[in-house]
């Protein structure tokens, strides 16, 4: 099984770098730690590596309060 809808997913570039890739951010310092330091400041890499992961095969559904 695929994520739905895989190919019309879009991240917005000031999002990957004001969020994602910011290590100052208040509400992502856990996440940018982890993409910063596999991607530098690397958007591009990153957002081309977050498609391919949408692209590719779901392995596990988890039911969590954000949804499924």
């Amino acid at each position: 099984m695929s994520l739905p809808n895989h190919d019309e997913a879009h991240i917005d570039r000031r999002k990957g770098i004001e969020y994602l890739l910011n290590r100052n951010h208040p509400d992502a310092k856990g996440k940018s730690a982890s993409f910063c330091s596999r991607y530098g400041h690397d958007w591009k890499r990153l957002r081309d590596d977050l498609f391919g992961h949408a692209q590719g095969e779901v392995a596990d559904v988890e039911e969590t309060r954000h949804g499924r």
